[in-house]
């Protein structure tokens, strides 16, 4: 969801999003999490990584100048050129390449936290999420204070279904956040609430989301997922509501377009529901691919299944055409069995006779 900075030493926000980034609104919801949105929108700030770079790259270079044949020098201007690449191909969605980026910059320095770390972060975006998650165990060992390889790594845990693992990390993530800077990171509460989400912990989601959104003003992903998850769990009022603030503050939140498309459906206010759902299309057509928005958006089951009855207009009961059209074919079910009554065939026989007699 984000831009970068032309930064020497940078740390891309994609699935798990880097500390001191919070998250802006994005012009559309992105790939298979909330947080690949940081690709698409700019950043004010280094990450913790980032911050890691540079001394590390600093410490590479005073190591060169030791009289030590055996000691590789580090070539920094290619770094920082392979760099480049891999962060314009993160912002173009370009998977394959920017992870031959980072891995051409391991090749070049094998112990650049940062870029391991953003190899696994790329390789999570491209379902690669075993080999991400090497990754992030080799950042994790290469620097064990920085939150950010621990944040990376409870993504590529959820994309391998090991919910409760995750938890583990993002508590890990959010204690050596509050080692180095003496807070707690709103992204360690959001992460932690879609990982609750996967064990179908929808309370303590909501719970989650709310306090990642309270401790980081402006930080709009967890109130869509929070308002997500409140839908799921029955408190439809509080749900719509929150979702129709939200669209009063962020006219651009997609995700809430799309979710309240389907619930106005579901209510029977197609007028809404179709101007909505055409808002949407325009915007973000991933939306009509169940699929999608099953596995990569991970909306909650129950807004999925209401989608998939909106896009096959199966909703027995729930709207006023299915009711309608249930009304319509009772009324022609009891005519038709009127006129094959013997009573209606009595009357339909002195009509007849009548006529005859008439016609006589």
């Amino acid at each position: 969801m984000h831009h970068h900075q032309q930064q020497k030493h940078r740390y891309p926000q994609q699935q798990s999003t880097p500390r001191h980034k919070p998250l802006q609104l994005p012009p559309i919801p992105a790939a298979w999490r909330l947080m690949l949105l940081a690709l698409l929108w700019p950043v004010t700030s280094l990450s913790p990584l980032s911050a890691l770079a540079a001394p590390a790259a600093g410490a590479m270079t005073s190591t060169t100048t030791v009289a030590d044949e055996k000691t590789p020098k580090i070539d920094l201007s290619t770094i920082s050129k392979l760099q480049d690449q891999a962060f314009s191909a993160t912002n173009r969605f370009q998977w394959k390449e920017a992870e031959r980026a980072w891995t051409r910059v391991i090749d070049v320095d094998p112990e650049n936290a940062a870029a391991i770390s953003n190899r696994g972060n790329t390789r999570t975006s491209m379902g690669l999420c075993k080999e991400a998650k090497e990754d992030f165990n080799r950042a994790i060992e290469l620097a064990p204070n920085e939150p950010d390889p621990n944040l990376g790594r409870g993504v590529a845990e959820e994309c391998l279904g090991e919910f409760e693992a995750a938890l583990g990390d993002y508590a890990e993530a959010n204690k050596k956040n509050i080692a180095l800077t003496g807070r707690e990171d709103p992204v360690t509460y959001n992460n932690r609430a879609n990982a609750e989400a996967g064990l179908g912990r929808w309370e303590d989601a909501v719970r989650d989301y709310k306090r990642a959104a309270k401790m980081q003003p402006g930080y709009v992903f967890p109130l869509a997922s929070a308002a997500l998850a409140s839908y799921q769990i029955g408190d439809d009022a509080e749900a719509i509501k929150q979702m129709r603030l939200l669209l009063v503050k962020y006219p651009e939140l997609v995700d809430m377009k799309a979710a309240l498309a389907v619930i106005y459906w579901k209510q029977g206010d197609f007028a809404k529901a179709e101007t909505a759902w055409y808002n949407v299309l325009n915007e973000d057509p991933r939306y009509r691919r169940l699929e999608w928005v099953r596995a990569v958006r991970r909306w909650p089951p129950r807004m999925v299944e209401e989608l998939d009855a909106f896009l096959n207009f199966k909703l027995p009961g729930a709207s006023k055409a299915a009711k309608f059209k249930a009304a319509a074919a009772e009324k022609a079910a009891a005519a038709a069995e009127a006129a094959s009554s013997p009573v209606a065939e009595e009357a339909a026989a002195g009509t007849a006779a009548a006529e005859g007699v008439v016609g006589v």
